[in-house]
C-alpha cells in the first residue's frame, strides 16, 4: 500500500495560498479528507481545485477570504508601485543621455536651428525683393519677350546664389558649432 502524505491545516493553507481559518472551515463542513487530524495532501489538493474560490466568487457562492483579498490588493499595489518606480527610472536615465548629448553637441538645440532658418529665409526675401528696383530701369522701352529673357536670367542669377546658400547651410551643425565657438571666443577674454 502506497504511503500517504500527512500536513496540518497550517502548512496546507501556506500551499494553496489561503488562511488557516478558511482551511479550517473547510475541514469542519467536511470537505477535505483527514486522517489522524492531519490533512491527506494530494487528496486534499484534488478535493480543493474542485471547491477553488475564483476571484468573483466559487460556484458554490463562497468568495475568497477577506484576509487574502486585502493581502492581494497590496500586493498588487506594490508590484504597480514597483513597476511605476521602475518607469521613472528609465525616463529619468533617457532625460539624462539626452542632456549629455546635447552637452556633446550631438544635439542642436532648436532655438539654433530657427536663427538659421530665419537668416535664410531674410537673405531669400531680400534678394527677390531687390530684383524689381535693379530691372526696373532696365526694362524702360523693352519688348515684352526682351523682358520676359532679362527675369528669367535674373531669377535664375538669384536661385544660383541661392543654391550657393542652401549648399553652405547643408552642414547646419558645423555652422551653429563655429557661430557658438566664435560668440564665446568674442564673449571670454583670450
Amino acid at each position: 500500500m502506497p504511503r500517504v502524505e500527512l500536513i496540518s491545516q497550517s502548512e496546507f493553507a501556506r500551499l494553496v495560498d489561503v488562511t488557516r481559518q478558511y482551511i479550517s472551515n473547510l475541514v469542519l463542513d467536511g470537505k477535505l479528507p483527514m486522517q489522524d487530524g492531519k490533512i491527506i495532501k494530494f487528496k486534499a489538493l484534488a478535493a480543493y481545485n474542485k471547491l477553488k474560490p475564483k476571484a468573483n466568487g466559487s460556484s458554490e457562492g463562497k468568495s475568497i477570504p477577506v484576509k487574502r483579498q486585502r493581502t492581494q490588493k497590496m500586493a498588487d499595489i506594490g508590484i504597480t508601485t514597483q513597476n511605476a518606480k521602475a518607469e521613472k527610472m528609465k525616463y529619468d536615465a533617457k532625460l539624462r543621455q539626452r542632456q549629455f548629448e546635447i552637452l556633446e553637441e550631438e544635439y542642436i538645440h532648436i532655438e539654433q536651428i530657427s536663427n538659421e532658418i530665419n537668416t535664410a529665409v531674410s537673405i531669400v526675401r531680400s534678394k527677390m525683393l531687390a530684383l524689381p528696383n535693379k530691372l526696373a530701369t532696365e526694362f524702360d522701352g523693352l519688348e515684352h519677350w526682351e523682358i520676359e529673357e532679362r527675369l528669367d536670367e535674373e531669377l535664375n542669377k538669384c536661385f544660383i546664389d541661392l543654391t550657393d546658400l542652401a549648399k553652405e547651410y547643408e552642414g547646419l551643425g558645423e555652422n551653429v558649432k563655429a557661430k557658438e565657438e566664435a560668440a564665446q571666443g568674442k564673449t571670454e577674454p583670450s
